[in-house]
Formats: structure tokens, C-alpha cells, sequence
């Protein structure tokens, strides 16, 4: 008899930045858009063509500006918040076929990852929230 045995896999990945200005008019403050903490981590699951993968994401806050501005009324500036998301795929393949589908955002966060004065005006540019995919491959 033939068995076909599962397989599992776990990942993390862990950035700790300590991003700060050496010299000049900043010397002291983070540098902007460098968060101190990035973490990803997840699983991989395998069995008789079917895979499924999980992962967690977090990102800790991080400064819009070289001079820290923690909170600003023309939303150019300022801190962007910490955030935390959970994306889940899986695809299943037979014979010559790969059925693909997953969410992003699963957790449907809101958060932003930019602050800008540019089009399309001052503020924030917001994430879309949760996402739904999915695909056919053919091999043929």
C-alpha cells in the first residue's frame, strides 16, 4: 500500500532595526519609515497535492519624518502605527492542473504604510483591506 505522508514546515523571520541618524540636524532621532521590529512567520502544510500556507505579518510603528513628528494636523507627518496582518493560501493540483486560491488580509486590518504630501493630497495611504484571489494553471 502506498501512504503518502504529510510534510510541514514552520518559518519565522525577525528584523530588529535600530535605524537612527548619526550626525547632522537629526543626529539622535529614528530614521523615517524604518520600523524597529519586522516579523513574519508561518506554516507550510503538503499532502497529496493539496498545500496550505498561513503566515503572520507585524510591522512596528515608524516615524513620517526625519524630526519624529508624532502627530501632525496636515497629516504629512507623523507617526505611522504598528500593524499586524494574516494572509492564508492554498492550491490543490491534479494531474496536469493547479486550482489556487487565498485571502490577504484575513483579519481585515486597517492601516496605512505611508504618509505623503503628493497626489492624491496630504495624508495617509491607506491598505486595501481583506482580498480574496484565486487562479487555474494548465499545463499543457
Amino acid at each position: 500500500k502506498n501512504r503518502t505522508k504529510a510534510k510541514l514546515s514552520l518559518y519565522n523571520s525577525l528584523a530588529y532595526n535600530n535605524a537612527v541618524y548619526v550626525s547632522g540636524d537629526y543626529t539622535g532621532n529614528r530614521v523615517e519609515y524604518a520600523p524597529r521590529i519586522i516579523e513574519r512567520c508561518g506554516f507550510n502544510y503538503w499532502l497529496n497535492g493539496f498545500t496550505l500556507n498561513a503566515q503572520y505579518s507585524y510591522q512596528g510603528f515608524a516615524y513620517g519624518d526625519a524630526t519624529n513628528t508624532a502627530s501632525d494636523p496636515s497629516a504629512e507627518t507623523g507617526i505611522i502605527p504598528a500593524y499586524h496582518v494574516m494572509d492564508i493560501s492554498t492550491s490543490y493540483k491534479f494531474k496536469n492542473c493547479i486550482i489556487h486560491f487565498g485571502v490577504n488580509n484575513f483579519t481585515n486590518q486597517k492601516y496605512f504604510t505611508l504618509r505623503t504630501s503628493e497626489y492624491p493630497g496630504p495624508g495617509i495611504i491607506p491598505v486595501n483591506g481583506i482580498m480574496l484571489y484565486g487562479g487555474l494553471t494548465i499545463t499543457l
